[in-house]
C-alpha cells in the first residue's frame, strides 16, 4: 500500500499571512482547488476556503452567530443576504490572509499509509488533508489523489 508521500500533491499554491484579498480571490478563480493553505515561513498556520471569503459579506462573524444561537429567547439567527455594499476597492489590499484564515483543518504525516489518510478523511468528514512534517507544509492529499493512486496501482490507468 502506498504512503501519503507517494501520492500527495507536492506542488502547493499557498498564501502568506499578508497576502491581500485581491490575490486570494484570483487564486480561487484561476485554480481548481477549494482550499488555500496559509503559511508563516513554511509552517502551516491555517487555511482559507470559500466559506471564509463569503464571510466578508456577512454582518456578523460565525462566532457571534454561534453566541446569538445560545441566547434562550432567540429562536433563530436570521439568514442574511450578501451585503455587497460593504465591498470597497480598498478591501482588496487591506483585508489579508491572516484575517480570513481558519485553524480548522486536518493534517497527516507523509509517512502514514494511504489507508490511514482515507480513514482520517472519513472520520473528519473532509476530502483533503494537509501533509505536514515538523509543522511545515510539505504537501496536500485529497480523496482524488488516493483514488488515482489505487487506479494506477491496479492498472486501470497508466
Amino acid at each position: 500500500m502506498f504512503k501519503v508521500k507517494e501520492c500527495m500533491s507536492k506542488k502547493i499554491v499557498k498564501a502568506k499571512r499578508g497576502t491581500p484579498l485581491s490575490e486570494i480571490i484570483k487564486f480561487f478563480k484561476e485554480n481548481r482547488f477549494h482550499t488555500l493553505p496559509v503559511v508563516d515561513e513554511e509552517k502551516l498556520i491555517g487555511v482559507i476556503s470559500l466559506n471564509e471569503i463569503t464571510a466578508v459579506f456577512k454582518p456578523h462573524s460565525a462566532e457571534i452567530n454561534k453566541l446569538l444561537e445560545t441566547v434562550p429567547f432567540i429562536d433563530s439567527v436570521p439568514e442574511t443576504e450578501l451585503d455587497i455594499n460593504c465591498l470597497t476597492p480598498e478591501m482588496g489590499i487591506l483585508v489579508v490572509a491572516d484575517e480570513l484564515l481558519t485553524k480548522r483543518y486536518h493534517t497527516i504525516g507523509p509517512d502514514k499509509s494511504v489507508s490511514e489518510a482515507f480513514i482520517a478523511m472519513q472520520e473528519n468528514n473532509t476530502k483533503m488533508l494537509m501533509v505536514t512534517e515538523d509543522g511545515k507544509l510539505v504537501g496536500i492529499i485529497s480523496m482524488f489523489d488516493i483514488i488515482y493512486a489505487l487506479f494506477k496501482e491496479k492498472g486501470v490507468i497508466k
